[in-house]
């Protein structure tokens, strides 16, 4: 403040009462007249001489912003922008000054000197316990190893509401926000869109597929792409996580279907041309994408929107920006409701089983891509949705981030269902400490199993699978012969409720083949 002239003090006092409107590079007729008035002020109060008064009123005014687009200006000197303070805050500041939406400004720079010109009380859908469980939870379950650090983000399914955030080990280290920005391989916890995609289109949890084996592949080696994994029900296949399996199933699906489904639940990340691996998550997405899409779940099929402000009031109160929920419905509650059946078997006996919590029921997903450079568990409550991301931000040579093999932790083995399943657990056994217990819903009954063939034509009894079938968890059998008879749906064994929504027949050709060989980075469980 001793650096200031009585002209430059006169000037900030003027700020004071409107910054906005008495803004010199805004409106530079009255930031002067209101500078003159405190000037005025001062020969009153016998600070400066009338002259002196005279000398600072016919003083140039700034003429520049000093915010992020011209801190260099020579106007500017050694001033910026407000320090980033962590990633959340930084998405918030990203958000207003971005996107017009939010009323402050039609243009960056007007967003910018309504920002940074104070008086804005904005309000956002963090949760602070909620942030301080990740935390612990990270510091905790996570080896202080270097370059190993995790993503975290956390979604309130019914609002889409972001209520915690971990972005990676902070700003003082790594400005990128791998929850964000962190285009990630997303391994086995892609094929949770195949599997919506398989019961949307009729399946039911317990309908066998066969495993894998050689599939054509137009430019893959020999035209062929092989994928090993055992074959057995949609539930089997999913807690076990049967590569080969949902390859076939994506071919049952239609690749395009599933990375329609993707699209459908928020992913923007590029999908096409769909590989034959789609389902195993070869593909690339971001911590937050798949914690929003997965959020639809438990909200009965209905996808909402992530977002990190609730509302924005100007310095006299008026509200000027106001959230609205804009839910989708995108898949019916019945395939909401057996997905959840079958991703909470997959936490109760299957690969993500270090993600069980004490009281809470908890569903999800683990994925685990090659040499464990990007491992995943992302899964729900009742209440909240999270995603976690584990893996190695060591940047290459150029500086910038790259995939790097995580194949140990301190000397444990890197696996989905390792360090972020138990991450995952301990984030939410906190979060969920204080909460009343709800269980997931139930869901209508479903028609016995059956058989499902390459193109959904041929759908037999469970308990009479075609010759060659070789159930899990044995290797996987040969397809099932041509001369099968198609049977019918059989009816529910009980009336459904009135509110039931009505579940899609399931088409009677498949998606066309691929006309790209898959990436040679295959997911692993």
């Amino acid at each position: 403040m001793w650096e200031l002239d009585w002209g430059q003090a006169a000037l900030l006092a003027s700020l004071i009462s409107n910054p906005v409107r008495n803004d010199p590079t805004l409106h530079p007729d009255t930031s002067r007249r209101q500078r003159q008035l405190a000037l005025d002020r001062l020969v009153t109060l016998g600070k400066v001489s009338t002259a002196d008064a005279e000398k600072y009123g016919r003083a140039p005014l700034p003429q520049v912003r000093c915010g992020t687009e011209n801190q260099d200006s020579p106007q500017c000197k050694c001033l910026q922008a407000p320090a980033k303070q962590d990633y959340f805050t930084e998405l918030v500041r990203r958000q207003l000054l971005e996107n017009p939406f939010y009323g402050i400004g039609k243009t960056r720079e007007e967003r910018e000197q309504v920002v940074y010109g104070g008086g804005l009380r904005v309000k956002t859908t963090l949760q602070p316990l909620a942030q301080l469980s990740a935390y612990q939870a990270r510091d905790e379950v996570l080896p202080k190893v270097s370059g190993v650090t995790a993503a975290l983000v956390s979604i309130e399914p019914g609002t889409g509401a972001v209520r915690a955030m971990l972005g990676g080990p902070g700003f003082d280290f790594y400005e990128h926000n791998i929850a964000t920005e962190g285009l990630r391989q997303t391994g086995s916890s892609f094929k949770t869109f195949a599997l919506l995609t398989a019961l949307e289109q009729g399946a039911v949890p317990s309908d066998f597929i066969l495993g894998g084996g050689d599939f054509p592949c137009k430019g893959c080696p020999g035209n062929v792409y092989n994928m090993p994994g055992p074959g057995g029900t949609l539930t089997s296949v999913t807690t076990v996580s049967s590569n080969g399996a949902f390859v076939r199933l994506g071919l049952i699906d239609g690749l395009e279907n599933i990375a329609t489904m993707a699209r459908k639940l928020g992913v923007t990340a590029p999908l096409e041309p769909p590989p034959l691996s789609l389902p195993l998550g070869t593909k690339e997405v971001t911590p937050l994408e798949m914690a929003s899409a997965y959020s639809s779940i438990p909200n009965g099929g209905n996808y909402q929107p992530w977002y990190v402000i609730e509302s924005i009031e100007d310095r006299y109160g008026h509200v000027v920006y106001q959230h609205r929920p804009t839910a989708q419905r995108q898949y019916s509650q019945q395939t909401s409701c057996l997905a959840t059946q079958i991703l909470a078997e997959n936490v109760r006996s299957g690969t993500g089983r270090n993600a069980t919590l004490s009281k809470q029921p908890a569903a999800g997903k683990t994925g685990t891509t090659n040499d464990g450079a990007d491992t995943w568990f992302i899964g729900f409550t009742p209440y909240l949705t999270t995603a976690i991301w584990v893996g190695d931000i060591a940047p290459g040579p150029d500086g910038q981030p790259r995939r790097n093999p995580v194949r140990t932790i301190a000397g444990r083995e890197n696996f989905g269902g390792q360090f972020p399943a138990l991450l995952w657990g301990n984030f939410n056994e906190r979060f969920h400490s204080s909460l009343p217990v709800v269980g997931f819903p139930e869901c209508l009954p479903t028609r016995p199993g059956r058989f499902i063939n390459s193109n959904w034509d041929y759908l037999l009894p469970a308990d009479a699978p075609p010759t060659g079938f070789i159930p899990f968890p044995s290797l996987p059998g040969t397809p099932p012969p041509t001369t099968a008879r198609r049977a019918s749906p059989a009816p529910p064994t009980s009336k459904p409720p009135s509110t039931d929504t009505t579940v899609k027949a399931p088409p009677t050709t498949a998606g066309p083949p691929p006309t790209s060989a898959p990436p040679t980075t295959a997911a692993s469980p």
